[in-house]
């Protein structure tokens, strides 16, 4: 086994060993799915980053910067801005609020029906979300073993559930911390010796050109404009980052942790999509997914080992949230909301846990047809964005009808499926439009419409 497979191996075996032990916190639902509501500020941020930090913002945005150039640093750039937005506007709220999820809070708000059909869309999202990360993982595994995709892939999944199942956000919040930190010293890492072994930052310039790799908007205008409001307002209504918020000690700890996670998000992009700027140049020819593995297994072994395990710490810092965001929505808003409500304690946990396992598998399953990382994320995004100006209109419009926003997230998912279905069979989307535009249209369209007929202020339910 080569220095590099060791290293990743170590770290994966370290890593689970922490989360076996922080699992020992999780000793009911409310431990597994929010952590008994007592992270403190550097727990909850490192949870908080993990939704953007994992496979997406390094495998994935590297994939991008091969493809398209530093544009494609909007993904973290953009998530960290959405963050702050969260930070000033619905982190206390959430908070305060006693549910458990995004959904949950919003029936507050705009009801019941709301909750189960968003409900429906958030699940979608955070299994596709974890699906990228397996996808990710996959072609770590890939670059290190020579193992064909779907055989990484699989390895990959059953690795990453063994652990994501071991303590819930208690140990999520624990090893994140250390997911945080390794990252960092191993992408920074990658970069010093791949810069100066290849004749500085200069030699990008020389060998790539500005359009469209030095462009802010390289990846297309229309496309960067879609990601930046998508990855904003899906930071508002992210379960896998909010539900640290909801596992907070108080709110001012919410409030913090959310401006710190920042600080983890927004740098990561940047370096990793220079990364994969550097592997177009080094290798021109290879699959834009395997430019990041491919170009650090070009390291010094001990080196690449070091990189390698960064990248593996941010894949597994996300994937569990999102798997657990996962069965967090089915436990909690579709099994005792509207299944069972009088379930015991003891069996909602073994339920949640049941359900976590469930979503996970999933997505293992969704990875093996998976297509470009950002696409795909994009695409989870515009369904996040539509819930996230739902969710606006219901706590500072009292006119928002409940009705309306049925209608409206039905409406603006069935477009923007339409809209990937018609890119996937005729090559563009039509007429050159991104879903993005056409599901914050129908969604504003129908709110509006329907509030305007509204003939009484609504009160929020539960305030």
């Amino acid at each position: 086994m080569s220095t590099q497979l060791w290293f990743v191996v170590l770290y994966f075996v370290v890593v689970t060993a922490i989360g076996l032990a922080a699992s020992r916190l999780a000793k009911s639902s409310d431990d597994f799915l929010v952590a008994g509501r007592g992270m403190g500020v550097l727990v909850a941020s490192a949870a908080i980053a993990g939704e953007w930090i994992g496979g997406t913002s390094t495998i994935g945005t590297a994939e991008g910067g091969y493809l398209y150039g530093i544009s494609a640093a909007w993904f973290s750039v953009a998530n960290a801005i959405g963050t702050v937005v969260l930070a000033f506007t619905l982190a206390r709220l959430y908070r305060r609020s006693s549910s458990f999820t995004v959904t949950g809070f919003m029936e507050e708000y705009l009801g019941s029906q709301v909750r189960v059909v968003s409900s429906i869309v958030l699940t979608f999202v955070m299994i596709a979300v974890g699906s990228v990360q397996v996808v990710a993982g996959s072609a770590l595994v890939n670059s290190l073993t020579g193992l064909a995709p779907r055989v990484g892939m699989v390895i990959t999944g059953v690795v990453l559930l063994a652990y994501t199942l071991a303590g819930g956000l208690w140990a999520i919040g624990v090893t994140n911390l250390v997911h945080v930190f390794v990252m960092y010293f191993g992408v920074i890492l990658g970069l010093v010796m791949i810069a100066s072994g290849s004749g500085g930052m200069a030699v990008l310039e020389l060998h790539l050109p500005a359009e469209p790799f030095f462009s802010p908007w390289g990846a297309g205008p229309s496309k960067v404009a879609a990601w930046i409001v998508a990855s904003v307002l899906a930071a508002l209504v992210a379960q896998a980052a909010v539900q640290p918020i909801m596992g907070a000690r108080d709110e001012k700890t919410a409030q913090r942790a959310s401006l710190l996670a920042v600080l983890y998000v927004a740098p990561m992009g940047v370096m990793t999509a220079l990364l994969g700027m550097f592997a177009r140049i080094k290798y021109p020819d290879i699959a834009a997914r395997m430019a990041l593995p491919t170009l650090l297994t070009s390291l010094p072994d001990w080196a690449g080992g070091v990189v390698l395990a960064g990248i593996l710490a941010a894949i597994l810092s996300t994937v569990a949230p999102c798997i657990l965001a996962a069965g967090t929505l089915l436990s909690k808003d579709v099994y005792q909301r509207f299944l069972n409500p009088e379930v015991s304690e003891a069996k909602l946990y073994r339920v949640s846990r049941l359900l976590t396992l469930g979503s996970g598998l999933m997505a293992l399953v969704w990875a093996m047809y998976s297509t470009v990382i950002l696409d795909q994320i994009y695409f989870a995004y515009t369904l996040r964005a539509t819930i996230a100006v739902l969710l606006l209109f219901g706590v500072f419009w009292k006119r928002a009808n409940r009705r309306g926003a049925v209608w409206a997230l039905v409406a603006s998912s069935v477009a923007a499926a339409g809209w990937e279905i018609a890119k996937y069979a005729g090559g563009h989307y039509p007429w050159g439009i991104h879903p993005m535009y056409v599901a914050m249209a129908l969604t504003v369209a129908i709110m509006l419409i329907t509030g305007s007929t509204t003939t009484t202020e609504r009160a929020p339910a539960g305030r």
